[in-house]
């Protein structure tokens, strides 16, 4: 899964979970999005922010429910 570091505290992700008959990349089940560590606001604790560059909105969930759940938040 590569990840580029775009501000100190903002990453930007592509996840590609599947491929075709033929092994290539499939462009469907390419997910990108960004991930941000934020303060929350009225609270003293900070969060993970997600966000859909692009992809399946099913896929997204998929992969920000799993990455979510093994950061323990």
């Amino acid at each position: 899964m590569p990840v580029e570091c775009r501000e100190r505290f903002l990453y930007y992700c592509t996840y590609a979970g599947g491929c075709n008959a033929d092994g290539s990349d499939s462009d469907e089940s390419k997910i990108t999005w960004e991930m941000e560590v934020c303060k929350l606001p009225r609270l003293s604790l900070n969060g993970v922010r997600f966000k859909r560059i692009s992809g399946t909105s099913i896929g997204f969930k998929n992969i920000a429910s799993k990455i979510a759940n093994e950061l323990r938040l």
